[in-house]
């Protein structure tokens, strides 16, 4: 019922007395505004319509028409059903694909459809989609399910190279690297950073459409076990069909007869090709094999696809096979999902860019059809729990198995944890970057593997076992070994001594006041891979650390701070970042500065609590004027007076400092935001302020691809022109309100990467009631902004984005539809972008 039809009640004389009454006395009781009516006639009689509390209701003709007032009792009795919201309509308009009554209810009645579970269609609008944009959007999802049809620019990439192996890989000291086979590789530096649906200048097949980076390519050419969208933008599958069930997180894939076979082998040779120019394989790949107590790691050679129609199934999925029916076709599709999943180093849910559903399981079938009751074999993907190499990973890997039955007892259960089976060139292979431990004189039997910022060790000698363990240090005289290439069960068995000669308690209550010095979390896994080798003693000298060249390739969504902390050496560009924030222990606003301006307040006092100084410290402050210099001077300069043992010392510092604040930013669950207090004379610990009401801003800062955030108390007074010093009686609230940093639009920066002419730093501005995404595309926040007058500093309300996830993804991916405006916080130094401060809206502060 449109505003503009609803008459005032007063109007609505042919409504009974008592049915009124009725309805106003329900309104009075439960708080609701006063009930709407509007009223026609028709050969029955009267008709109203009734608004009660934002619902519409409709009256029965013969109670309208009662000259008595029947009682309440009554008339509660005849309360007729709502009539049926136009949420509800367009739900059955879109079930039915009825284009022009989504249309007209989009356009006629947005405000009264975009409710309940179309709420979300608001936030589309202030973001500037038309509601013909929104139209098109919701039929296009209702009419391909979670597939993402697009015209698509398609790489013209060469095949595998047989025999080839990375420089310095793992396999490099056994391989006889004068013979290897070497490519041209790429750098893919660029290509992680770069968001959903950005540009690459690889050359292609097409030149119209989406381009696609590598690690898209590469999803492209694998499918869901070889089956994908045509590259033409019609809606419509190559080589195979697609099924999807539980919400779309299950695919069952299947192809269409044995021709398609080689057509999907044929891609998968070009996505080989392309991971070995990014240095993420060599010539040689692994899978996942779920079995009944543990998941083992196992090597195929790239080779099997060029002799697939030659060699046995038990050498294209070893493993696999024992029972698994002879299917040339089931075993193609086998090898391009193992493949797929190896790139992204088996770690979580299959996310290929055409798909807006991440996949938890995948059902191979072959070139079967499917049945009703799927009482037929296949192959099915799906996410386990490792034991301890779990604890590294921080999240699930994907692993094979064969079901007779796809429906079969267990096949969709979660597992439990899992022992890890695997040799430790495959380990490091598949999840490095990593070092091995040995003998000087003896480079095949290891004592340990280096990974993750913890060592593999034995642990036990019958049976063998090995054990990761995070920033564990290896024995001062070690004695059990393992060999490199032979296959060694990792796992962590826990047992409960009852007979504990310790006193727990005491030691509990001992340890009580050191605990707010720990990080709030575990540091990750990837950040720790500077550490490699760290679990040397001292005395060491007669083991050998084998180090390998090692990318990050296949670890996707590798955070900023991340790649700092992994990183041999300490880059200028980095320090001149904006990768720290600094808050007022005074009024609690946040500001962002450079790495360099962070140092220049930490690193006197963490060098004033060692016992033991730097050598050369002394020289780094009087001689050479380090502090001044951090923030003011010419860096590049600063550091070519420098010898190379200040140099080394100023490097390890900066390491240091940013090692110890590794954990301080938004949490991994982003649910606080920790803040280091690094200050002399008091032990270093932190804080931790929840994010929600009016620190609900903070998850804007999360570590991202882009930026890192270290973060610390200042004794500085920050101060706006609204919040102001609180004086010497104030203390810390646990609190901080706002942050002032600076923003830059991600599409215009792109505009800007393709422009012939550099535009002037005044091209892009944020403009009053503007709405914008912000952080990790595929979990952002909203905000919109705040600016009367265009000579004022923008203000920017953050809240919680409501889009859809799925929907999310296809805006950014979808080529008939405008993609949402993201900003991203400044990183590089020179990167333009406007000032801007960051609070929380009003909607988020009661939350």
């Amino acid at each position: 019922m449109s505003s503009a039809s609803v008459q005032n009640k007063t109007d609505a004389t042919n409504i009974s007395g008592g049915y009124r009454q009725y309805l106003e006395s329900l309104c009075r009781r439960r708080g609701w505004p006063d009930p709407s009516y509007e009223c026609h006639r028709d050969p029955s009689g009267y008709k109203c319509l009734v608004l009660v509390n934002g619902r519409e209701y409709q009256t029965d003709g013969s109670l309208a028409s009662r000259a008595s007032s029947p009682p309440e009792g009554e008339l509660s009795r005849c309360l007729p059903e709502p009539v049926q919201p136009r949420s509800a309509k367009l739900s059955d308009a879109l079930s039915a694909s009825d284009d022009s009554l989504v249309y007209d209810l989009l356009q006629e009645n947005f405000l009264e459809v975009a409710v309940d579970e179309y709420e979300w269609l608001t936030e589309l609008q202030s973001l500037g989609y038309s509601a013909k944009e929104i139209a098109d959007i919701l039929l296009e999802k209702s009419r391909d399910g979670p597939c993402v049809f697009a015209k698509l620019k398609i790489p013209d990439t060469a095949k595998f190279v047989k025999g080839f192996h990375n420089d310095g890989c793992v396999h490099s000291d056994r391989v006889d690297m004068e013979v290897a086979t070497h490519i041209t590789t790429v750098d893919t530096a660029q290509d992680q950073a770069e968001s959903p649906g950005s540009t690459s200048t690889s050359s292609v097949e097409n030149d119209t459409g989406l381009s696609l980076s590598p690690l898209e390519s590469i999803e492209y050419f694998c499918g869901i076990g070889g089956v994908k969208p045509t590259a033409t933008g019609v809606a419509e599958l190559q080589f195979g069909s697609l099924a999807f069930r539980n919400d779309n997180a299950t695919a069952i894939s299947s192809l269409h007869d044995d021709g398609a076979t080689a057509d999907v082998l044929m891609d998968l040779e070009r996505a080989a090709g392309i991971l070995q120019q990014l240095q993420g394989c060599c010539d040689s790949f692994s899978f996942l094999c779920l079995q009944e107590s543990r998941v083992e790691l196992v090597r195929v050679n790239l080779d099997v696809i060029r002799c697939f129609d030659s060699i046995s199934l038990e050498k294209i999925m070893p493993g696999l096979t024992n029972e698994a029916p002879e299917s040339r076709a089931l075993a193609a599709q086998f090898l391009s999902l193992a493949f797929l999943s190896y790139s992204q180093a088996h770690c979580g849910v299959i996310r290929p860019f055409f798909l807006d559903t991440p996949l938890s399981h995948v059902i191979l079938i072959g070139d079967q059809q499917q049945t009703a009751d799927f009482y037929i074999p296949c192959i099915v993907g799906s996410l386990v729990e490792l034991t301890c190499f779990g604890t590294m990973l921080k999240q699930q890997v994907f692993a094979f198995q064969y079901s007779e039955f796809y429906f079969q007892k267990g096949t969709l259960q979660r597992h439990r944890n899992l022992d890890l089976s695997a040799s430790p060139e495959d380990i490091l292979d598949t999840w490095g970057p990593g070092e091995f431990l040995a003998q000087q004189n003896d480079r095949e039997n290891l004592y340990a593997i280096s990974i993750g910022g913890g060592l593999i060790t034995r642990v036990s000698t019958n049976p063998m076992l090995l054990h990761w363990s995070l920033g564990a240090k290896l024995d001062s005289q070690p004695v059990l070994t393992f060999h490199r290439t032979q296959k060694v069960h990792i796992g962590a068995k826990v047992y409960n001594n009852d007979h504990c000669q310790a006193k727990p308690k005491e030691k509990l209550l001992s340890a009580f006041l050191i605990l707010e010095e720990l990080g709030t979390f575990s540091s990750y896994w990837e950040v720790s891979e500077r550490q490699l080798g760290w679990g040397l003693q001292a005395g060491q000298g007669a083991i050998a650390l084998i180090q390998f060249n090692q990318t990050w390739v296949k670890r996707r969504g590798v955070t900023k701070k991340s790649k700092l902390l992994s990183q041999r050496s300490v880059y200028v560009a980095d320090l001149e970042g904006y990768f720290g924030i600094q808050v007022s222990v005074c009024t609690g606003i946040a500001r962002r500065i450079r790495l360099r301006d962070l140092l220049s307040d930490v690193l006197p006092a963490y060098v004033g609590a060692l016992v033991a100084k730097p050598v050369g410290w002394k020289s780094l402050v009087g001689e050479f004027k380090i502090l001044q210099t951090l923030k003011t001077g010419n860096l590049s300069t600063w550091l070519e007076s420098l010898d190379y043992s200040l140099q080394k010392t100023f490097e390890d510092l900066v390491m240091a400092v940013l090692f110890l604040l590794q954990d301080t930013g938004v949490d991994r669950k982003g649910e606080n935001f920790v803040i280091g207090c690094i200050q002399p004379d008091i032990p270093f610990r932190c804080f931790s302020v929840p994010c929600r009401k009016e620190n609900y801003w903070a998850r804007i800062v999360a570590d991202s691809e882009d930026i890192a955030t270290f973060a610390y108390m200042t004794t500085q007074c920050l101060e706006t022109d609204v919040v102001k010093c609180q004086g010497p009686s104030a203390y810390w609230a646990n609190s901080t309100a706002l942050l002032w940093t600076a923003v830059s639009c991600c599409e215009e920066e792109q505009l800007l990467r393709t422009a012939s002419a550099l535009p002037s730093p005044t091209h892009w501005k944020l403009k009053h009631l503007e709405a914008y995404l912000i952080g990790k595309p595929e979990a952002p926040l909203l905000v919109r902004v705040d600016r009367h007058d265009d000579q004022d500093e923008p203000r920017l309300f953050v809240s919680v984005s409501k889009i859809r996830p799925d929907f999310l993804w296809r805006l950014y991916r979808s080529a008939s539809a405008s993609k949402p405006r993201r900003l991203r916080e400044r990183g590089a130094f020179n990167q333009i972008a406007e000032n801007v401060m960051v609070l929380t809206s009003t909607s988020e502060r009661s939350t």
